[in-house]
């Protein structure tokens, strides 16, 4: 019964009705009330749907019946940094990975919550340890990418990119950020290659618009740099950053005045 149960729960996830899912998952604890995976798969979809108490309550009732379980500390440390509470997300990676001491996602996580709270060498150790374990994973790269360029390492900050790149073609973000880190190097034709791919991927992303445009002020391409930044104005204003469209607006008003 608790498996055709399981089933239809996992059907109905797949197809979106995370209503019926929730449903399911209370049905499935109401009839066995120490299945942690019901516990942990209820406090997943309750932190998507945005309630980060909700999450790390069912989180903590997993642990309260499987301590040593490390998926459960992770899922709770992101519920508790979503929260604002970095220390207390810091503490539950700590604990993932004493349970799970190859838990790559743990030092991954545990790395953004440092980056916030300004331990940026523990933060660059962390992720280190995160690629040593499994050098396959795209967004170890991408932060520590993020990071180096953070602490002015611009080069170092590409050949992450790079490599995060090499495993996720078509993760869009890294693109974005290896033309700024590019736009530093002063090689526009490579940021400027950079910002287009990233809006090939997703036409939608309003900053490398305003990047691009900002590269092709600087090339003297004041049509495409005007055309660039309004477009950023416009998808800034319908994604609602005011502030961001404003900025963006005013900047393509300077570059089409400029004689």
């Amino acid at each position: 019964m608790q498996i055709a149960i399981l089933i239809e729960r996992l059907a109905k996830a797949k197809f979106g009705d995370k209503q019926g899912a929730l449903s399911d998952y209370n049905r499935v604890i109401e009839i066995d009330p120490k299945s942690t995976d019901a516990y942990l798969n209820r406090g997943n979809l309750l932190q998507a749907e945005g309630d980060l108490q909700g999450a790390i309550a069912n989180f903590s009732q997993v642990l309260k019946l499987q301590p040593n379980r490390s998926d459960a500390y992770l899922n709770r440390g992101l519920a508790k940094y979503k929260s604002g509470d970095r220390q207390g997300a810091i503490a539950d990676y700590d604990l993932a990975i004493k349970a799970n001491p190859n838990y790559h996602l743990a030092y991954n996580n545990r790395a953004w919550a440092k980056v916030d709270l300004g331990d940026n060498r523990g933060a660059m150790a962390d992720y280190n340890r995160a690629i040593q374990i499994d050098p396959n994973y795209y967004l170890s790269y991408y932060n520590r990418a993020n990071l180096r360029r953070t602490l002015g390492d611009e080069s170092g900050a590409i050949a992450d990119y790079d490599k995060s790149i090499q495993l996720k073609p078509d993760y869009a973000f890294g693109y974005n950020n290896r033309g700024l880190a590019r736009k530093k190097l002063k090689d526009l034709a490579g940021a400027t290659k950079d910002f287009t791919k990233t809006i090939e991927l997703d036409p939608n992303f309003a900053e490398a618009y305003y990047n691009r445009g900002v590269v092709r002020q600087a090339l003297k391409e004041r049509g495409g740099a005007v055309s660039d930044l309004k477009t950023a104005a416009q998808l800034y204003q319908q994604q609602g950053s005011k502030t961001q469209s404003t900025n963006a607006l005013n900047l393509a008003r300077q570059v089409q005045n400029q004689k």
